[in-house]
């Protein structure tokens, strides 16, 4: 698990690097605040579902977009250099955001497909994502859980639902396992 959290942080690290001179220039040029580009990631996340089985090329297109400006929020907000309650709030933003457009793509795929396994697996998205939320708020901000939530978005534009479903399953089974820990070792760290 270590070896997982401290290659997370190693690759955290670099992507800043690599990603802070868009994002120098989203927020001093374009003077965009991360929050703001956490909405424009929301609402491309937004227009991308509800384009999924009406207009692929759309939803392919935006459901990059969203994916573009969400890597670049985090990376802006370090540039903002927020103190706790605001990284706090803009965590939590950026959270609800990207669990709200996987969320809103499963009902869609619902709406759509007929599969049997879908209903128990968008309430477990719900339970074990509003966990990782809670866990993140209450316990520690910096917490780090596997997040390959964006691979099943990417498998859908190439029109691969089924196998999406399964990585995202495999992910919620990860993230439960990973909460379990977390949970565990802030429940000792409280008894000693």
């Amino acid at each position: 698990m270590k070896l997982i959290t401290n290659w997370v942080l190693n690759n955290k690290s670099l992507k800043n690097k690599l990603l802070s001179p868009v994002a120098t220039f989203l927020h001093k040029t374009l003077k965009l605040s991360s929050n703001q580009i956490t909405l424009l990631s929301f609402i491309s996340g937004i227009v991308a579902v509800l384009n999924l089985y009406e207009n692929h090329l759309i939803f392919a297109l935006f459901i990059v977009l969203s994916v573009i400006f969400d890597m670049f929020d985090g990376t802006v907000s370090i540039i903002e250099n927020k103190q706790s309650e605001a990284l706090k709030r803009g965590v939590l933003l950026d959270d609800l955001s990207d669990r709200s457009i996987i969320l809103f793509l499963l009902l869609k795929i619902a709406l759509y497909k007929s599969i049997t396994y879908l209903p128990p697996l968008i309430l477990a998205y719900i339970i074990l994502k509003g966990a990782h939320i809670i866990i993140k708020q209450k316990i520690n901000h910096n917490i780090q859980i596997t997040y390959i939530d964006r691979i099943p978005l990417i498998l859908i534009i190439f029109h691969q639902t089924q196998i999406a479903l399964y990585t995202l399953a495999v992910s919620l089974l990860i993230n439960s396992i990973e909460i379990a820990i977390i949970l565990n070792k802030h429940k000792k760290g409280q008894n000693s």
